[in-house]
């Protein structure tokens, strides 16, 4: 007997099937991958705003939180916040205050701070008020010329001096020039950046001029930027609010994605 052999192929209908299930798991497939990507980087730009904002933010706390009482203020649009830091604190056992005359000599509990080279440094009493805090002379809260020279229990004001009143704590300041965290628009960057080095101004300038500027934080949604400050009362410590807008460095295809900081700082220090 003889055995013919027969080869059994695929049929129109069924090579149609097959293109037909191929395509839609590899549409299945792509946008599988697609999602995945894209949540990914969704993920990773939404933990870099969250980051950028609270190294931003922590930044400007570490400095606020220890600023002179009562030198914190803003500017009408609050989109800048000025103080004035404090490099130190001690108590005084004597001091040129009203009604006492002036004088350069200021008498401390033991002493440690030593004065830092290239850093103006000013002695401060009883700041009760932001005016008088940021129009230093010769008969202010905040010495109008630098700290001469510190020793053991002794300073040496840089010329003669009246500060107005006794703090009520005997509590005596060694600060800087200002320091300003202002909104502004740099070269297409819009950002918060950091003002130093342009020394007192009795009426506020926002952003300040004359010192050294440096960026803090990029990406910032503009308009968003809102500085306050509430005052101290009785029961409480002064408080700073800042809140901004962090905005996505990339475009994810639903629309723009931004990231709100709102932070509240307590002043520790007070008069």
């Amino acid at each position: 007997m003889r055995y013919v052999a027969h080869s059994n192929g695929f049929t129109l209908v069924e090579l149609i099937i097959v293109i037909v299930i191929s395509g839609i798991i590899a549409v299945g497939s792509t946008r599988f991958i697609t999602n995945t990507a894209t949540g990914y980087a969704g993920v990773v730009s939404r933990q870099a705003m969250a980051s950028l904002g609270v190294i931003a933010t922590e930044k400007m706390t570490r400095e606020i939180r220890s600023a002179l009482p009562n030198s914190i203020r803003v500017n009408g649009s609050n989109t800048c916040i000025e103080f004035v830091p404090v490099l130190a604190a001690n108590r005084y056992t004597s001091a040129p205050v009203s009604p006492a005359a002036a004088d350069t000599a200021v008498s401390v509990v033991a002493n440690s701070y030593l004065l830092i080279g290239g850093v103006s440094e000013y002695a401060a009493i009883y700041p009760s008020d932001v005016a008088s805090v940021y129009a230093p002379g010769s008969a202010s809260p905040v010495t109008g010329t630098e700290i001469a020279s510190l020793s053991g229990s002794a300073i040496t004001l840089g010329a003669n001096h009246q500060f107005p009143a006794d703090s009520p704590t005997r509590r005596i300041y060694i600060v800087s020039d200002p320091v300003a965290y202002c909104y502004a628009a740099v070269s297409g960057q819009n950002g918060v950046f950091r003002y130093s080095g342009y020394g007192f101004n009795s009426t506020m300038v926002a952003p300040p001029t004359g010192g050294t500027r440096e960026m803090l934080i990029n990406q910032v949604a503009p308009g968003s930027v809102e500085f306050d400050v509430v005052p101290a009362t009785y029961a409480r410590n002064a408080l700073a609010k800042i809140e901004f807008e962090v905005a996505a460095a990339i475009n994810l295809g639903g629309g723009a994605e931004s990231l709100t900081i709102n932070h509240e700082v307590q002043i520790r220090n007070v008069p």
